[in-house]
């Protein structure tokens, strides 16, 4: 709900009988899985590589067995044996040479799953050039495609060639062939700019739809291409309007021009270019301040998915939409529960300007514990509701008194006002509030509970005895006693049912470095497997705290590296980075991250490449990523880079002359970090 930035710097300061049970069963389970491969039931065979496919990189133990299968006389084990590769990932390097022998063959299935499993590995190599290269022109289309997806992918000889390919597959009939060449224009950057420009110019329909959709995966890089899409603003088609739309959200640069289209667009007939003309806006964050009043008055359109749509937009715009207050308290009624919902989110985001607003909807019994809930994702910008939230705790007529807690820990308060509310919700054993109490009492501090919160460390209630933990854990850190007594507890709380314990009790473990080391195998249970994506990152963070005896995780960092949301792939490249050499291992995955198209993930798997090994090779693929990252990251991002990169001036000029400039920077921490860096370089 409130938007985070900075994550690398913030990132950068974070400082039972149940493990042994585990690994037992993950060692049965290997050894089970290895037998099934080498059975002579295709049945079995199929159910191996289909679980050896779930563990991915973490089934690299399990390569030769998969291996022996690509050459079963089942079509269907070899092609799910393929699969099984590509899932294991960079550790299948030996299986390279295979996989080109399947790329001379006829079987298209095998060739393209081949394919797939090359650009998984992320190896680079002159045999490998060779072996894809004729595949750019094969008679086959989808072997076309995959083949140039390849060598963009792993940046092989012949990148024009693929681009030329990929770009002749934007005007296939078919829609599938389409499809599947538009995402690789983004690994091909800038490159690929001209060519879908020549699309835009000369392609039938389908070709430039799916151009635009190409631009629009490229971001920013794809700006020289605006005034096209501008010009295509003005079809007739809602298909292709709402193509273009989507595609300057994407792109997000030059707002002078594309906001007013993309206000133009939020009145067209068509439902779906209204939706999609209200997104990009919202991609436009503040900087479609421009399009407040269009933006507000989508509020009330007839359709609920552009009312949704607008209350995302007036979320992006942040304090900027402070006028649209009124009208979102308005949408707050709004017969669909839905736009409810996301409207108070929206006030949410527009910060302290909402919080007369939310105080007064805690009143009201149908919205009150929507606005708790919204004061408690604000965190501390609404502190001043801390007093209202108190009000409702105190009086305890209305409000869950857990949820009261909760958001009172959140926002913060005075101890001395709210010490005495939380310590007698504490010790009432009658109250379901009790852990929220203890949680609320550590997060705000109150040493005055100290008593209270030991007195109740072993409660018979489990989520007291862990809450009462983290609090004492929180206020005193440094005491040997708590953390014996804590350890255990957030260790175990790893398998309560709520996400949010689970995730909080990773980072607390985390807090505690290796001092938590024997919590080390059920957090890599969860990085692996928990179905909560906050909880995989929180044990990530947690494990890159733990020194030598977080390196177990690395198989699990690696496959959450290729997570499908840019949270979790950005905080596992850094926990891989944070590693150092024992993060060897991720290296080829790194490496072909640095050459997709989101500048945050090449920026911080360049970081990454050059904390496991910084010799000269990474150096010269990561200090190019790092540099040009400099110019446009936030200053507590930057600090992290000007650390690294300064350590390549002696080689590499360029780094010096980049570090220097950051001398005179309106931030001190940052004027401070290029001082020291300069000192350091002129030694």
């Amino acid at each position: 709900m409130i938007r985070q930035h900075g994550w690398l710097a913030l990132l950068a300061t974070a400082v039972l009988g149940w493990s042994q049970l585990n690994g037992a069963r993950a060692e049965e389970g290997t050894a089970a899985l290895a037998a099934r491969l080498a059975s002579n039931s295709a049945e079995e065979q199929l159910t191996a590589l289909e679980e050896v496919i779930k563990l991915g990189p973490s089934a690299a133990e399990l390569l030769p067995a998969v291996l022996t299968q690509l050459n079963n006389a089942d079509v269907g084990v070899r092609y799910e044996a393929m699969a099984a590769v590509g899932a294991i990932g960079p550790s299948a390097k030996s299986a390279v040479p295979q996989l080109l022998k399947l790329l001379q063959g006829s079987e298209l299935l095998l060739k393209y799953e081949a394919l797939v499993a090359l650009r998984s590995i992320g190896v680079q190599s002159d045999e490998i050039s060779r072996a894809v290269a004729p595949l750019l022109g094969d008679e086959d289309r989808m072997i076309r495609v995959e083949a140039a997806a390849t060598v963009v992918a792993l940046k092989l000889a012949g990148r024009g060639e693929a681009i030329a390919a990929l770009s002749a597959a934007l005007s296939d009939g078919r829609e599938g062939v389409r499809s599947a060449a538009i995402p690789w224009f983004s690994l091909a950057g800038m490159e690929a700019v001209p060519a879908l420009q020549e699309t835009l110019r000369t392609g039938g329909s389908a070709a430039r739809a799916a151009a635009v959709e190409a631009l629009g995966n490229l971001g920013p890089a794809a700006a020289m291409a605006v005034p096209q899409l501008l010009e295509l603003a003005k079809s007739d088609s809602p298909a292709l309007l709402s193509s273009v739309a989507d595609a300057l959200g994407n792109i997000a640069t030059d707002p002078q021009q594309s906001v007013p289209v993309l206000v133009k667009l939020c009145r067209h007939d068509s439902v779906v270019v209204r939706i999609e003309a209200l997104k990009a806006l919202g991609e436009f964050g503040r900087s479609a301040a421009g399009a407040l009043d269009q933006i507000q008055a989508s509020l009330t359109d007839s359709d609920v998915m552009v009312r949704l749509a607008a209350c995302d937009a007036l979320g992006a715009l942040g304090p900027e939409a402070k006028s649209a207050i009124a009208a979102l308290s308005a949408a707050l009624r709004d017969p669909e529960g839905a736009v409810t919902l996301r409207a108070c989110e929206a006030l949410g985001s527009i910060g302290p300007a909402a919080l007369p607003e939310l105080q007064k909807l805690l009143e009201d019994p149908h919205y009150g514990a929507l606005a708790l809930q919204t004061l408690e994702f604000m965190g501390p910008m609404a502190r001043p509701a801390s007093g209202a939230i108190l009000k409702h705790l105190e009086q305890a007529n209305g409000l869950p008194q857990r949820n009261l807690c909760l958001a009172l820990a959140a926002v913060g308060a005075d101890t001395k006002s709210a010490g005495p509310v939380l310590k007698k919700i504490l010790n009432d054993p009658m109250s379901d509030a009790r852990a929220a109490a203890a949680f609320a009492l550590g997060r705000l501090g109150d040493r005055s509970a100290i008593k209270d919160l030991t007195n109740v460390v072993e409660d018979d209630n489990p989520l007291v005895r862990l809450a009462s933990a983290w609090s004492l854990l929180h206020m005193d850190p440094g005491n040997d006693e708590y953390v014996k007594i804590a350890v255990p507890r957030l260790t175990e709380a790893l398998s309560e049912s709520n996400p949010q314990i689970r995730a909080e009790s990773a980072r607390t473990l985390g807090m505690l470095g290796e001092r938590a080391s024997s919590a080390v195998p059920a957090l890599v249970q969860c990085l692996g497997h928990d179905e909560s994506r906050p909880v995989r990152i929180a044990s990530a963070v947690a494990v890159s705290e733990m020194g030598s005896a977080g390196h177990a995780a690395v198989p699990q960092l690696i496959a959450l590296a290729q997570d499908s949301s840019a949270e979790g792939r950005r905080t596992a490249m850094y926990c891989l980075g944070r590693m150092g050499a024992a993060s060897a291992a991720a290296a080829p995955h790194l490496k072909q991250r640095m050459q997709s198209g989101a500048p945050q993930d090449r920026m911080v798997a360049a970081w990454a490449l050059l904390q496991i090994e910084a010799d000269d090779g990474n150096a010269a693929l990561a200090l190019p990523i790092l540099l040009d990252a400099m110019s446009r990251e936030e200053p507590q991002v930057v600090v992290q880079l000007v650390r690294t990169a300064s350590q390549f001036a002696g080689k590499h000029p360029e780094v010096k002359k980049a570090v220097m400039s950051l001398t005179n920077a309106d931030d001190p921490a940052l004027r401070a970090a290029a001082a020291a860096a300069t000192e350091r370089m002129s030694n």
